[in-house]
């Protein structure tokens, strides 16, 4: 029975460990400790379009992802500074969001409240690739925990 205990908690260690390195998939929550505060996002779909607002992509496509944020600590957080992302195609092309250059894309540009949740969107030009990782505060780890959502194409709303 000890011998039981031993492997659970084992294996339990083992997954506090992997947290941070663990790939989420769509509609999974994404835990932040950050300078700014504790939050939790949760990437909900995307959608592949071959123009925003009449134009071209520079690349390939543009990529549309809908997240929702969920600030769980005691501060209060701006919006626009969760607007730290990369997506990273099958080549180790990466593309920064560039939300901002377009006005039809649900910003999110207002305070969160301790326990409030709102949706919003990140925009990404890439180059085409069956896949892609989505990092959110890549580059960051040191002031805020990096999360990492994987899709394909296939999943993609549209």
């Amino acid at each position: 029975n000890s011998e039981e205990e031993n492997d659970e908690s084992t294996e339990q260690q083992s997954q506090e460990e992997t947290d941070s390195d663990e790939i989420l998939s769509l509609g999974e929550t994404g835990r932040v400790e950050s300078t700014l505060g504790e939050y939790e996002v949760i990437v909900k779909n995307f959608e592949i379009l071959e123009e925003m607002e009449g134009e071209a992509p520079l690349r390939d496509h543009f990529i549309l992802v809908d997240f929702e944020v969920n600030n769980t600590g005691n501060e209060s957080i701006e919006g626009k500074e969760i607007y730290n992302a990369g997506l990273i195609n099958l080549n180790d092309d990466l593309a920064a969001e560039n939300t901002s250059f377009y006005e039809s894309i649900g910003l999110l540009d207002e305070t969160l409240e301790s326990g409030d949740r709102t949706s919003a969107q990140f925009l990404f030009d890439v180059n085409e690739s069956d896949s892609y990782d989505l990092v959110l505060n890549l580059g960051l780890s040191g002031v805020a925990t990096e999360v990492t959502w994987r899709f394909s194409v296939d999943e993609a709303s549209n």
